[in-house]
């Protein structure tokens, strides 16, 4: 039978996972357990690389037992990984990390690049000052914890090579500590391409934080507290923005960039606007600084006063527009409908059209190819090589 070496680096390795199992109370989860003298690279939740070094390490829900009580982290515990690259510790009661001596924090996480820390109860003290040495890490989750407050972040934005942060469903954290002075300069090597901050308590004033995130190219700001006419001067600034998602912050009436602000949107593809209140005579000069966007949700709104289809005349490149189950959408939205010449998807369902409706302007867009059907009409719109014909059922 193949066994892990008894001698070098395997041996140190396949300690190590055994030194965790009985120090954390660990129960491994599938039928490949963790029993000495066994081949650890078949064990559950570890996988090795070609060198049989452990590459991956999957210790999720192994100790989601609350009678173990808290799991404080003892980075020297994981010393023997050299080779790691993946780390997933979500849903294991992990409330901090055991004080670090010396640089032993640093000599274990060299090749580590994706980090999963979720649904644990980890507080604002324990992550900046024991994630700093992570210099290698690309991906950081640390949605389903306790941070709060104005988080410093300092910490993380030195990680050079992080490309996704996840800080979602901490429900209370309200902004970032914004550097002053001489910290401009660590705050330039902030680098997440994604940045998912849903489910949080951010006001307004988080907008204007993204300077600092220019590489930025997914934002979640969904389900905060974002409310009234909405600066957006700071997202403005992120030219390298592919998608953002500003749904179900439920008091946003519209947006406003002050008058000469540069809008570097131009590869912003992506944005979701479902659950607002918005103010529909505002809505098309809400949208303007969109205008590069080619698919747009704002399914479940709420808009006070009718709007139309030329609210969304300005983006000029927008191909999918799905408004599904929103408010004050009456017929008279159809009538310029011809001004969506880039449109290929429309969904309407259940906003509302009822009775007779005018047909106009259906035959320039020549890209429709999809028509989700308007459930109170009934009807089906189909397009063959520019020609309109109208099904009724």
């Amino acid at each position: 039978m193949l066994v892990c070496e008894c001698e070098g680096r395997w041996k140190q390795e396949r300690d190590a996972l055994l030194h965790l199992k009985a120090i954390a109370g660990l129960k491994e989860w599938g039928e490949k357990k963790w029993v000495d003298g066994t081949d650890c690279c078949r064990w559950s939740g570890v996988r090795c690389n070609t060198r049989r070094r452990v590459s991956e390490l999957n210790l999720s829900w192994m100790r989601d037992d609350e009678d173990l009580g808290n799991w404080y982290l003892n980075l020297s515990d994981f010393q023997a990984f050299d080779d790691i690259k993946i780390l997933q510790l979500h849903d294991n009661n992990i409330a901090g990390f055991v004080e670090k001596k010396g640089n032993e924090i640093f000599l274990w996480q060299v090749s580590l690049e994706s980090l999963d820390l979720s649904v644990n109860q980890l507080s604002n003290d324990y992550i900046i000052s024991f994630l700093s040495g992570f210099q290698h890490l690309k991906s950081l989750d640390l949605s389903y914890n306790q941070l709060e407050g104005s988080l410093d972040i300092n910490g993380i934005c030195a990680l050079s090579k992080l490309e996704r942060l996840d800080l979602s469903y901490n429900f209370n954290i309200g902004g970032f500590v914004v550097p002053q002075g001489n910290e401009r300069f660590s705050w330039q090597t902030c680098r997440p391409e994604v940045l998912a901050l849903s489910h949080n308590n951010l006001s307004n004033d988080i907008t204007s934080s993204f300077n600092w995130f220019s590489h930025l190219k997914f934002l979640d700001l969904s389900y905060n507290q974002l409310e009234g006419s909405l600066d957006i001067s700071g997202i403005c600034a992120l030219s390298k923005l592919e998608e953002l998602n500003l749904s179900y912050n439920d008091n946003i009436s519209g947006f406003v960039v002050p008058q000469g602000t540069n809008i570097y949107l131009d590869n912003l593809k992506v944005l979701h606007l479902e659950g607002l209140k918005m103010d529909g005579s505002m809505l098309r000069q809400s949208l303007r600084a969109f205008s590069s966007v080619r698919e747009l949700y704002m399914n479940s709104s709420t808009f006070n006063g009718t709007i139309v289809a030329a609210d969304f005349g300005d983006l000029v490149k927008l191909e999918k527009l799905i408004l599904d189950e929103s408010s004050n959408i009456g017929n008279e939205f159809l009538k310029s409908i011809g001004v969506l010449t880039s449109l290929k998807v429309l969904s309407l369902n259940s906003c509302g059209i009822k009775g007779s409706f005018p047909i106009e302007g259906w035959s320039e867009l020549k890209k429709l190819e999809v028509q989700y059907p308007i459930a109170s009409v009934n009807f089906l719109l189909r397009l063959k090589k520019g020609n309109l014909s109208l099904l009724m059922k």
